[in-house]
């Protein structure tokens, strides 16, 4: 992942590519705090240079280089084509959800959908996404 480079006095800014100013280009570094190409980066004279060139379009424009976030995938080994592990979602504890649901109950939601279906079709929406309702 690249990000502009954060200031580091005067000898982290750099000549403009575009405008020749000296001191006032601010490069794309990685993690690391490596620049990425000496013309990626963003001039601070956006009024009359405006010179911003990402690593995005950098990527884009020489499509041969390979960016990190995507690696080219052309060995067969097993880390290469194994699949990114799901992040864990928040659920709501099943007992919890079953003890909201109440055929006594009418909310808002079951009340609107009643006007628009069929109450059949609504009782299988209640069973099917376990709606239920709380004080």
């Amino acid at each position: 992942m690249y990000a502009l480079q954060k200031y580091g006095g005067i000898t982290s800014r750099h000549t403009c590519p575009a405008c020749g100013r000296k001191r006032c280009f601010t490069l794309y570094v990685d993690e690391a705090g490596e620049p990425l190409h000496a013309t990626v980066g963003r001039c601070d004279h956006e009024s009359s240079c405006g010179y911003h060139y990402t690593p995005r379009q950098y990527f884009h424009d020489h499509p041969s280089l390979r960016h990190p976030a995507t690696p080219s995938c052309h060995s067969t080994t097993p880390s290469c084509h194994s699949e990114a592990q799901p992040k864990n979602l928040f659920t709501i504890p099943s007992s919890i959800v079953t003890r909201s649901i109440r055929p006594t109950y009418d909310s808002t939601l079951v009340t609107f959908l009643h006007t628009i279906l069929d109450p059949l079709i609504v009782k299988g929406l209640i069973d099917a996404y376990r709606l239920g309702v709380t004080r």
